[in-house]
């Protein structure tokens, strides 16, 4: 992945839930999201990816009764370079739009802290219109953005205690461990991005109903990517830790959550 700093900007991220599950079933986030500038650098194609797998996770924790009201129905996010920070210091400093006390590492799993935005995240409903908007925090750590770090205020559409925890599957990588009396959870899971005009073979679209593989559409080629991540609440913020770099293990994942929670 790269840098934050490449001109970049994304717009209308739309969460594809109301066509494609019923309402009783436990929810599974599928996002398209599609850039505002079609002629894209790698830089920006990872962002948006960055972007998909964090929303996809915010969205797997929407309760099924907000969809079956026809009310939460996607996300929306866009970052602009002027946004972006590069220091821990003064991304610190934006972290007070979501909430007093969130500490932002130097360093994670020993990956350093390389630059960081707070963004504003809409909420949609199934028609595209914007009911309420929250900021979020994304970072990134390492060499390629090794790891990424988001942070947003606990939001009961969202995040309550009947929002569905997403469909899990038999053999998915799945783990818990407390943490300084923290639930701090882990889990893998299977992307893949296609172009806007392909096709998934019948084989994954049955996967993809199984809740076994998310399939989002906005790449130039082809890809097949893991992304893991690790979640906690802690004083009223949900946290999140992810990658897609198959040299980072759930291990890494806890110690960087241990990171964040000293």
């Amino acid at each position: 992945m790269k840098d934050f700093e490449l001109e970049m900007q994304l717009r209308e991220t739309l969460h594809e839930s109301a066509d494609h599950m019923e309402a009783d079933d436990a929810m599974k986030a599928r996002i398209d999201l599609m850039l505002n500038n079609q002629n894209t650098g790698r830089g920006r194609k990872n962002m948006w990816k960055r972007l998909t797998v964090g929303l996809a996770a915010a969205l797997c924790l929407t309760t099924v009764g907000a969809f079956a009201r026809g009310q939460l129905a996607g996300l929306a996010s866009s970052l602009s370079t002027d946004d972006m920070q590069f220091s821990v210091e003064q991304l610190q400093k934006d972290t007070a739009k979501i909430a007093d006390g969130l500490e932002i590492p130097e360093a994670m799993a020993g990956y350093d802290f390389r630059e960081g935005a707070v963004t504003y995240v809409d909420k949609l409903d199934e028609e595209g219109n914007r009911f309420g908007t929250y900021p979020e925090l994304m970072a990134d750590y390492g060499d390629g953005a090794a790891l990424t770090y988001t942070a947003h205020a606990y939001d009961e559409e969202l995040d309550g205690e009947h929002a569905d925890k997403g469909q899990y599957y038999e053999g998915q990588p799945r783990e818990e461990r407390e943490m300084d009396g923290v639930t701090v959870s882990y889990q893998a899971d299977r992307y893949i991005f296609l172009p806007p005009d392909a096709q998934p073979t019948a084989e994954e679209a049955e996967l993809e109903a199984k809740g076994e593989l998310y399939i989002s559409y906005g790449t130039d080629t082809r890809e097949e990517q893991t992304f893991q991540r690790v979640t906690w609440q802690q004083d009223g913020v949900v946290y999140q830790v992810f990658t897609d770099d198959d040299s980072v293990t759930a291990d890494d994942l806890f110690a960087a959550a241990a990171d964040a929670l000293a």
